[in-house]
C-alpha cells in the first residue's frame, strides 16, 4: 500500500511510502520509482536540486513508520495504542504457551460428562430386541 507524503520540498513529485510486507521492509517511492537506500536511510534530491537526508523511523510492530526529512518528522498514521500491541502479542504468546487445550485423553472416566462423546463411546453396547 502506498501512502503519499506531503512535503513542500517534494511537491508534485509523487513522494510516497510503500508499507512493509512479509519479506520486504518499508520503501520510499518518488517519481514512480523505488529509491535505493541503506538501513532505512535515503538520500533524495528535492525540487531545488539539494540533497535531503530522509529516514524511516520504525516503532516495533507498527507497520507504518514515521518519515523524517531533515529535521522535520512526518507522521503518516497515528501510532498503535498499547492495547493494539497487546492484541497482536496474544497469538504470539499462545504459540509458546500452547493455548491451554485439554485433550480428551486427559480426562478421567469419572470427570466425563454423562452425555459427552467419550462417555457414549465408552458405554458397553446395549442389546436391542427386534420385533
Amino acid at each position: 500500500m502506498d501512502l503519499p507524503i506531503k512535503h513542500n520540498a517534494f511537491a508534485g513529485r509523487g513522494l510516497a511510502l510503500r508499507t512493509a510486507g512479509f519479506f520486504k521492509g518499508p520503501r520510499l517511492i518518488i517519481d514512480g520509482g523505488e529509491v535505493k537506500g541503506k538501513r532505512l536511510r535515503f538520500s533524495l534530491r528535492d525540487n531545488s536540486g539539494h540533497e535531503r537526508e530522509t529516514r524511516l523511523k520504525t516503532n516495533g510492530l507498527d507497520p507504518i513508520p514515521k518519515v523524517q526529512i531533515g529535521d522535520q518528522t512526518i507522521e503518516l498514521a497515528r501510532p498503535l495504542a498499547w492495547y493494539e500491541h497487546l492484541w497482536m502479542a496474544i497469538p504470539i504468546a499462545l504459540v509458546f504457551v500452547g493455548g491451554g487445550r485439554v485433550h480428551c485423553s486427559d480426562l478421567s472416566p469419572s470427570t466425563r460428562a454423562p452425555g459427552s462423546f467419550e462417555a457414549i463411546v465408552a458405554r458397553p453396547p446395549s442389546t436391542v430386541s427386534a420385533r
